[in-house]
């Protein structure tokens, strides 16, 4: 029984820490670029001009 209780503390203490660790680095993350528009003539089949029938690429960049 001391094994089991062991065990969900260090899985409860490991995933805590993996919390923890995700939540610090989301504060790192990098500003998108200006997106990238992939036909700028149009696509090919696209019927209109809407933003949904311009399709983009948005490169998100590591600070320099």
């Amino acid at each position: 029984m001391a094994a089991t209780v062991g065990g969900v503390m260090t899985r409860a203490i490991a995933v805590s820490a993996m919390l923890l660790l995700t939540a610090a680095a989301g504060g790192r993350q990098a500003a998108p670029a200006a997106p990238i528009v992939l036909w700028p003539d149009g696509a090919p089949g696209a019927l209109g001009r809407a933003p949904e029938d311009v399709p983009d690429l948005t490169p998100y960049l590591p600070p320099r």
